[in-house]
């Protein structure tokens, strides 16, 4: 009887386990989830960061989704505003021979603080909605 038990107990504990990974991946693959995100935290450094002369640091701001993974990039394309990192850190350009620290905009970090709640809250309501398909499974399971 016991052995029997034991057996029930490692079954269930190999069906929870398996629904867990499932939500996991679930989640973590969630392409709208990123993409809104990413939309989000796109619009807010596109907003905060300074605008100069040209405007290519504006312009330069973009969301890159990966190809073959489920990550995404959230920054300044470096192909159309190299300076994104010495404008946001702080340096400035006096000379062609050197580079001199000045007081950066920090518009990178201040985008992600201030979009962090709203994705957080995104990321929970999936997580939810993935608990419960998980437990209506279950119910239907036993």
């Amino acid at each position: 009887m016991a052995d029997d038990l034991d057996r029930q107990i490692n079954a269930i504990s190999k069906q929870l386990d398996k629904l867990s990974q499932e939500m996991y991946i679930n989640v973590a693959r969630n392409r709208t989830l990123k993409r809104n995100a990413g939309r989000s935290t796109e619009a807010a450094m596109y907003l905060l960061a300074p605008r100069g002369e040209t405007g290519n640091l504006r312009r330069s701001i973009k969301f890159l989704p990966f190809r073959k993974s489920y990550d995404a990039f959230i920054g300044p394309d470096y192909k159309i505003g190299p300076h994104a990192h010495l404008v946001n850190n702080g340096f400035i350009h006096h000379s062609t021979k050197k580079l001199v620290r000045g007081k950066g905009y920090q518009f990178i970090q201040k985008a992600y603080d201030k979009t962090k709640e709203t994705v957080l809250r995104q990321l929970e309501r999936l997580a939810t909605k993935e608990f419960e398909r998980i437990g209506r499974k279950l119910e239907v399971g036993e």
